[in-house]
């Protein structure tokens, strides 16, 4: 896959992160009861759109806290500034 396209890639999947993220945490990033599996698709698309990051298990959905709210605030701010 060419550098283009899976920069592309890793954008729309950022977009559906965004997406997803406040079905599992609320407005002051505090995590919601929202069960396992929406965690687990969060932290697989936090694996698309920040790959080499570790973003927590997506077999048992326990989440790396730190780093999904950090890949948040990067998405938000991009956005942002666009």
């Amino acid at each position: 896959m060419s550098e283009a396209v899976s920069e592309a890639v890793r954008e729309i999947v950022g977009h559906q992160f965004l997406d997803q993220y406040p079905k599992v945490f609320d407005e002051n990033g505090d995590v919601l009861p929202c069960g396992r599996y929406m965690t687990i698709i969060l932290i697989t698309l936090a694996d698309g759109a920040e790959p080499g990051v570790d973003h927590g298990n997506s077999e048992t959905g326990i989440m790396n806290l730190e780093n999904m709210r950090s890949l948040y605030r990067t998405l938000i701010n991009k956005q942002e500034q666009l």
